[in-house]
């Protein structure tokens, strides 16, 4: 599963191709929303939750190291979340 920082970094790169070309964030976010269905942003957020909960299941660490873990950046994000 894709971790909140790497979901991060894939976002910040989706402009760019392979090939040196770039798009503009609006129209990269307006494609991404159009062929996956939800903004980057929400989509990205559902990643964090989804592997904040796997780790809430298998590891020991308290919610706010598992929060930080999966990307947010406070806690208050976090829970909003949920």
């Amino acid at each position: 599963m894709i971790s909140g920082r790497d979901a991060d970094k894939a976002l910040a790169s989706g402009c760019q191709n392979g090939d040196g070309s770039h798009m503009s964030k609006s129209y990269f976010m307006g494609m991404f929303k159009k062929y996956v269905g939800t903004g980057a942003v929400a989509y990205i957020n559902q990643l964090r939750v989804q592997y904040a909960c796997e780790l809430l299941r298998t590891e020991g660490k308290n919610v706010s190291e598992i929060a930080f873990s999966s990307g947010f950046t406070n806690l208050s994000n976090f829970n909003r979340q949920l």
